[in-house]
């Protein structure tokens, strides 16, 4: 009966099972025959020391069911394998740090296929399997996928992520109907790229506490390239590492500290080379280096853009000019390109780079007279409002606000002193009309109060 409801269990020996609640529990052990060393291949009969695992199994009459399973841990006798001990691994019942079985993790999988992570942890959870919706969206990502031959015949449409804001693109093989990418810009990607090769992006990971040890990781496994994860603990550990091994194993098995690197994208490259240093991460600042280093155009290229940066954030228009001359003589073109239009209006354009004032005022005033504007047009003026108010509301508008002073680079005036500005001059401010007359004091008020809103 019991190799009937658990045929899985051939592997092993079932002592007893219990059934307590909702949950049965299988009592196993392993065979006494030799397991294979993970590190060489060498069978083992060598026992080193026990240990218990418990593993989820898939339901049975709408129970959880839990495997303890009692595993030997092996000595290798092999003396050239860098393994002292391991422990064994039954085929179709265990996998390395797992803690349910291969056929629980396949049934996971395929629902997390048809309704991704909330919908089907809902759905496990209904047929006794216990899961986060987290453990289901990781279940099915560790999936391999599978190496299909390259599509004859693409088919493209696309979708709205927001209707009339932004759409998105899917991909799939006309023949297959198999989905092969979607996503923003999907469509100019693929027509844009050259080879297949040039579809390859650079995966984007979180930092970690590894990645200050990524470069010692990255010599140390092209130094030996089967050095044991042990040892590579130990010495992070001796550097200073705080986190633990499970973090370590993680982070190697995404390929995070393999030396080949993906090139990232022109796009990718350039918003890196525009962005502040400081606002890089590690990783992605010595990557940039690495780049640039071993071009000498990108290397002039990268200190020219960081320098007119500086110019033009810290309002250094006196030094526009040398900035110039160095563009000019550089071997690149699109500067000299970008230098030739600077000459075309230099002065304002050294104005702008050095006077505290902006066109950002006068544009958003431009902005509030076109807004009233189409509200005027939109609904006539109410019979109980004063007629000459509502063609003048862009004048009422414009006069809400006093002039604020101007601000030092960097620095801006505080809210609450604005606020404070704005109502004294509300109480005490005559505004004036398009006309020539004023209005009294607290006439704004009376404005808003008697202008409908749109």
């Amino acid at each position: 009966m019991v190799k009937t409801l658990f045929p899985r269990l051939d592997p092993v020996v079932v002592d007893h099972v219990t059934a307590k609640g909702q949950v049965i529990r299988v009592r196993a052990r392993a065979l006494a025959t030799a397991a294979a060393c993970p590190g060489c291949d060498s069978p083992s009969e060598r026992v080193h020391g026990y240990h218990l695992r418990q593993l989820a199994d898939l339901p049975v009459g709408e129970r959880s069911v839990v495997i303890e399973l009692r595993v030997r841990r092996l000595r290798c006798d092999n003396p050239d394998c860098a393994r002292l001990t391991f422990r064994e691994q039954i085929e179709g019942v265990t996998r390395r740090y797992a803690r349910g079985t291969p056929q629980l993790a396949a049934l996971i999988a395929r629902i997390g296929v048809a309704l991704a992570g909330r919908a089907g942890a809902a759905l496990l959870h209904r047929l006794a399997i216990r899961v986060s919706r987290s453990t289901v969206l990781r279940t099915l990502m560790a999936v391999p996928t599978p190496d299909d031959a390259m599509p004859e015949v693409l088919s493209v449409d696309d979708f709205a992520l927001r209707r009339g804001h932004r759409y998105a693109a899917l991909i799939i093989d006309a023949v297959t109907h198999r989905r092969l990418d979607w996503g923003l810009n999907t469509v100019k990607r693929y027509a844009r790229a050259a080879n297949a090769q040039d579809l390859h992006r650079p995966a984007s990971f979180r930092p970690t506490l590894v990645c200050p040890y990524r470069d010692h990781l990255r010599r140390r496994l092209t130094e030996q390239p089967n050095v044991p994860v042990t040892h590579l603990l130990a010495e992070i550990r001796a550097l200073g590492y705080p986190g633990s091994a499970n973090l370590l194993f993680h982070y190697l098995g995404d390929g995070r500290a393999d030396s080949d690197q993906t090139p990232p994208s022109p796009r990718r490259l350039v918003s890196w080379i525009m962005s502040r240093p400081s606002q890089l991460t590690a990783h992605r600042r010595r990557h940039l280096d690495q780049l640039t280093t071993n071009c000498p155009e990108m290397t002039t290229l990268t200190e020219l853009v960081r320098e007119f940066a500086t110019i033009l954030t810290k309002r250094r228009g006196h030094d526009l000019k040398k900035w110039m001359t160095a563009a000019t003589d550089s071997e690149l073109p699109a500067l000299r390109g970008f230098v030739h239009s600077l000459t075309m209006d230099l002065d304002a354009i050294v104005n702008g780079l050095s006077m505290p004032y902006s066109n950002g005022p006068i544009e958003g005033v431009n902005t509030m007279v076109k807004l009233l504007k189409r509200q005027s047009r939109l609904r006539p003026p109410p019979p109980a409002n004063p007629p000459f108010l509502v063609p003048r509301q862009a004048t009422f508008a414009l006069s809400r606000r006093p002039a604020r002073p101007l601000a030092a680079p960097g620095t801006s005036p505080s809210t609450s002193s604005t606020r404070a500005c704005t109502r004294h001059a509300e109480s005490t401010h005559r505004t004036p009309l398009l006309d020539g007359r004023t209005l009294p004091a607290g006439a704004l008020a009376a404005v808003r109060t008697t202008t409908p809103r749109a």
